[in-house]
């Protein structure tokens, strides 16, 4: 009897939650599995704040460069660095070299 009872109980525990807790609780848990299948440095790519592209075509020259300094600064810092990690910081670099103090527009 003991048995039964302890079984009666468990099914009426998956009841006791209402609906929306039940499914709040199944999407976090749900989310926490996705996250925690992700490699490392997809774990680092998620903490970018990138949201506008921008698309160019430029000389195979430029491609080769932009992905020899890449390669060059990702051996240097110790981890991956991105063309366009590369791009922000020589933009940053550009701005300071003609003192330019224009406005964000995005």
């Amino acid at each position: 009897m003991s048995d039964e009872s302890n079984s009666v109980d468990r099914f009426m525990e998956m009841f006791a939650t209402l609906p929306a807790e039940r499914s709040a609780l199944r999407k976090q848990r749900a989310k926490a599995e996705r996250r925690s299948q992700l490699t490392a440095a997809q774990r680092q790519r998620q903490q970018a704040k990138r949201t506008s592209q921008i698309n160019f075509r430029c000389s195979p020259e430029f491609f080769a460069d932009a992905h020899h300094i890449k390669g060059y600064l990702a051996e240097q810092r110790g981890h991956p660095v991105s063309v366009a990690d590369v791009l922000e910081e020589a933009l940053v670099l550009l701005k300071r070299r003609h003192d330019y103090k224009g406005t964000r527009t995005a």
